[in-house]
């Protein structure tokens, strides 16, 4: 039995390993960190048919395998396949998927939505996502709060932005880079600021307008994690989302079957876009299935993207944060399934500064993954809390 670490990032950023052009996966350089402080015990590829190691990287399911094919099922085949036991009820056989290296307790798994062709965002989906920022922000920040993020972030992004492609002082060290197979993408200038920004506002404007994407993404995700929490020789799942990909995992998670969320022990997100969904986009502030996890969100004042998700909706950015000494937020709720009543959601911000611990180019203060000492290692040692270890 093993317990499971699900990587998840947005979908411009999901960066599949393609060793033949030395290009790594969009999680190893986290996998090779977290495993620094883990002992080399967290697992990573255990196909003998490929030709990454354990330590080169997590377990890549793909949403469709080939890439560029329309099948679905050889890729989520990875994680095992559905069949009907002798009592008609269905299970998952993984005879021919295994994730475990039995030297290595943890299992890494990092999703790929592999089907992009459209992504490319149409002019309605821009201005639809626009308007409705511009109509709504009056509920999240003034004017004045407004341009001092811009500014902040402009500082952020100057030194990048005046540098020509290719020549980013940690373009070889940092996690956040577009993937390489989206239009107008290469591979010199997947890490700069422009790009990086530019992909962060497809991602989301793409999740938010193009419904029909939404779904099949949203399925892809909630498909990997119901073979994950079937499986039986996974005991638990913690999921690890990034920018975007918090919204995602966000909506499948809270939409789990009983029997599949009593597996998923924690939720871990980073730069987490969600309040502005609520403020700005009138997503509800139902927690749903998430209330029976334990859920740490990681957040940098300076990061234009990421909020904390603890205050009460009618906090806006520059406002002091009240401290309770509870580890609940006052953001999000759910309903007890029997008495219908209002429940609140058990959560804890992390504030952190990623500039302070810059590794990375491009876009440092949303680069949480290679801040070491502030994520990675939490991350590391929620691991070894969750698997008893």
């Amino acid at each position: 039995m093993v317990t499971c670490l699900v990587t998840l990032h947005g979908m411009g950023f999901q960066q599949l390993p393609e060793p033949s052009q030395h290009i790594e996966g969009y999680a190893d350089t986290l996998h090779k960190r977290l495993n620094r402080y883990l002992n080399d015990r967290l697992g990573g590829d255990t196909d003998p048919r490929e030709t990454r190691g354990p330590d080169d990287g997590p377990i890549y399911v793909s949403s469709h395998w080939p890439p560029e094919i329309e099948k679905v099922e050889p890729g989520l085949a990875r994680l095992g396949q559905w069949e009907l036991n002798q009592m008609k009820n269905r299970v998952i056989n993984i005879e021919k998927a295994s994730i475990i290296d039995r030297e290595r307790p943890l299992a890494h798994i990092a999703l790929v939505y592999s089907q992009l062709k459209d992504t490319r965002l149409h002019l309605g989906a821009t201005l639809d996502t626009v308007a409705r920022v511009l109509f709504s922000s009056r509920h999240y920040l003034t004017l004045a709060e407004t341009a001092q993020v811009i500014f902040r972030l402009g500082l952020e992004g100057l030194e990048d932005l005046l540098k020509a492609p290719g020549t980013t002082d940690h373009e070889d060290k940092t996690s956040l880079k577009v993937r390489s197979d989206l239009p107008s993408v290469t591979r010199e200038n997947r890490t700069t600021f422009e790009t990086v920004m530019q992909h962060l506002e497809q991602d989301v404007a793409t999740y938010v307008c193009h419904n029909e994407l939404r779904e099949r993404v949203r399925s892809f995700v909630y498909e990997a994690l119901l073979r994950l929490c079937y499986r039986p020789d996974v005991e638990k799942v913690v999921v690890n989302a990034h920018s975007q990909g918090t919204v995602l995992a966000f909506d499948v998670l809270r939409q789990l079957p009983p029997a599949a969320v009593d597996k998923v022990t924690c939720f871990v997100t980073a730069g987490s876009p969600l309040r502005k969904y609520v403020d700005l986009f009138y997503w509800g502030q139902d927690a749903g299935c998430i209330s029976n996890m334990k859920w740490i969100n990681f957040w940098d004042e300076n990061d234009p993207v990421a909020d904390p998700l603890a205050p009460e909706k009618e906090w806006k950015r520059g406002q002091a944060i009240a401290v309770s000494g509870s580890e609940e937020t006052h953001f999000y709720f759910a309903y007890d399934a029997d008495s219908g009543k209002k429940l609140r959601v058990g959560l804890k911000d992390i504030r952190v500064d990623n500039l302070g611990q810059k590794v990375g180019g491009g876009f440092p203060v949303h680069n949480y993954w290679d801040n070491e000492k502030e994520f990675v290692e939490p991350l590391a040692r929620l691991l070894e809390q969750v698997a008893g270890h």
